[in-house]
């Protein structure tokens, strides 16, 4: 059984501009080469001459034969050649926008990255910032409420982050 990806020559050289005769002719000649196919080659090529002179058909009929399917071949390869080079074309250009569009893409949303980046940046450096302020208030505020309190703790906290023991 062959795979599916491989090219079945048959349907190929079915179409080629044959006489309805070649193929009792080809018969013929496969039916020799098999028939003698563990003999020498000599062998080989008088028994092919043989029978296709006992049913009259000359030499340059198998030639013929082979050169046209050669061409079948030949013809059925370039078609693929074409084939292949017009979807390389084709999709060649859709892979360089597929890849615009990739980096575009990529580059927003690397923006958006930093910008989100820089946002929490700036949210604790502004909660860094304000805590130093914050501690420095506290201490003003418990230097200042001190004298009042008369041995009692200070319930002002002072570098304690907010919900943390008093």
């Amino acid at each position: 059984m062959r795979p599916k990806s491989s090219i079945q020559v048959e349907p190929v050289l079915s179409f080629t501009n044959k006489p309805k005769r070649d193929r009792s002719q080809r018969d013929v000649l496969f039916t020799a080469r098999d028939t003698h196919a563990y003999q020498p080659l000599n062998v080989k090529v008088v028994a092919v001459h043989l029978t296709l002179s006992a049913k009259g058909i000359g030499p340059d009929v198998p030639i013929a034969d082979a050169v046209r399917r050669d061409r079948a071949l030949d013809a059925y390869q370039q078609m693929l050649d074409q084939r292949a080079a017009g979807a390389e074309q084709r999709n060649a250009a859709m892979i360089q926008q597929i890849t615009r569009d990739t980096e575009e893409f990529l580059k927003r949303k690397q923006a958006e990255i930093e910008a989100l980046r820089g946002e929490t940046s700036e949210a604790k450096r502004q909660s860094m910032d304000f805590s130093l302020r914050r501690e420095t208030e506290e201490k003003r505020l418990a230097a200042l409420i001190s004298p009042f309190l008369e041995g009692v703790p200070n319930p002002v906290t002072v570098g304690n982050k907010p919900g943390e023991g008093q």
